[in-house]
């Protein structure tokens, strides 16, 4: 397994050369700054190039085609990377080995221009993608545990640039026409910075042939880089009413660590240790010494600098909890945690990272990471630096901790407080 990377017509391609699986996957990133354009749009735009084109005129047509290429997947989907907003196309094939013709890659990448360059935009697939995106964001209201996590999210992202959904706002959509949705198709194809990712057998070199030849992309400039330093401030903690039978709390510590910086390999480690898996101290000392919550769990973020715990329990118990989360905090901070808890951190993360390998999708975006942030594309490169994390780095780590904002979504109707 190999990594090429290529530039042509201000596109980059990666491509992943690998006999380990059984399909293809082709991924076309455009990538714009999320401060230069409007998510609503670009999200209802890539739901309508999903949808149908000149060539595939319904959706059912569409999806036919996909079925006659033996159950190629199709998808077009838009998410947040750092300061990027990106529209993301997937073609998932089978390996032409295993088919009884040798026309399928031929065939997906005629598919996949026709999509990207032959839009169908029109009034009543616009409206049906609206009413899709209205019934998306009510049930983020009706799924309690994610409603409560955007809250937090919002609040605790009011104060930086790059906030927001990657599907902006349920208000946005009204105002949506197909002439803004042309404008913004016409400017992702102008204007965004364009990342090619392929994974299959073929000799890099050869393939890269056949894209440049089908696939007409000429990638913008950008000269925002995706990670963005704020300095966060302080929030006064919060309480928010809801009538929900589980309460959510959430903690934020901001940590002033960002992806590729010298310390960023302990504050994995240090979340890992913290937070993540069942071996952790918060999963340890809150579910199995006290049965203190239904869940308990941290996640570090390498694009913002910081690391949150969040918590699904009953309101009684969220004063203990609390003393328990600065205990946790406070034993990182000391260096108190034992050896065995340090090395089931470590095996967690190495043992995790491994089985990424066997997942193709893992690999395309390792393959993206390697090429924008010009990493070796090897294996041990994080297995060594995992391994190499002492004690005193934890500690080091731990003490850049700072709490940012506390936030807890239950509790009786008109009840919102400043805690």
């Amino acid at each position: 397994m190999d990594l090429t990377v290529k530039q042509h017509e201000n596109t980059l391609y990666h491509y992943v050369r690998t006999k380990q699986f059984k399909s293809r996957i082709l991924n076309i990133r455009f990538m714009a700054d999320l401060e230069q354009i409007d998510p609503t749009t670009r999200g209802l735009m890539s739901a309508m190039l999903r949808a149908k084109n000149q060539t595939y005129p319904t959706r059912r047509a569409l999806r036919q085609r996909l079925e006659t290429m033996y159950d190629t997947v199709y998808s077009v989907s838009v998410s947040r990377f750092g300061t990027k907003h990106v529209v993301d196309f997937t073609l998932i094939m089978i390996d032409e080995r295993f088919t009884l013709e040798g026309t399928l890659l031929e065939d997906g990448l005629d598919f996949l221009r026709d999509a990207m360059t032959k839009p169908l935009f029109e009034d009543t697939t616009l409206n049906e993608e609206k009413q899709f995106l209205i019934d998306y964001f009510n049930a983020e209201y009706a799924n309690k545990s994610r409603y409560a996590s955007k809250r937090f999210q919002q609040h605790l992202m009011h104060q930086h640039p790059y906030r927001g959904h990657a599907y902006g706002t349920i208000e946005m959509v009204k105002s949506v026409t197909l002439e803004k949705i042309e404008q913004a198709y016409h400017s992702m194809l102008r204007h965004d910075k364009i990342y090619v990712s392929y994974l299959g057998p073929e000799d890099p070199n050869v393939i890269h042939a056949r894209l440049t030849d089908t696939l007409p992309l000429k990638g913008g400039e950008s000269d925002i880089s995706i990670i963005y330093r704020h300095d966060f401030t302080p929030i006064r903690p919060l309480k928010e009413s809801h009538p929900v039978t589980q309460q959510r709390w959430f903690k934020a510590f901001k940590s002033g660590i960002y992806f590729q910086d010298q310390s960023y390999y302990a504050m994995v480690v240090t979340n890992a240790l913290l937070g993540e898996g069942g071996d952790s101290l918060l999963f340890k000392r809150i579910r199995d010494d006290y049965a203190l919550a239904y869940y308990v769990g941290s996640s570090y973020s390498p694009f913002t600098g910081l690391l949150t715990i969040s918590s699904g329990l009953d309101a009684r118990n969220i004063p203990q909890v609390k003393q328990l989360v600065e205990t946790c905090i406070s034993t990182l901070k000391s260096g108190t945690f034992s050896d065995e808890d340090l090395t089931l951190a470590k095996t967690f993360l190495t043992g995790h990272y491994k089985k990424s390998y066997d997942t193709p999708g893992a690999l395309i975006a390792k393959a993206l990471n390697a090429s924008l942030f010009e990493l070796p594309f090897v294996e041990d490169r994080f297995l060594k630096a995992i391994t190499a994390v002492t004690r005193q780095d934890v500690i080091d780590a731990a003490n850049q901790l700072n709490t940012l904002f506390e936030f807890e979504f239950g509790g009786a109707s008109g009840d919102d407080t400043i805690l």
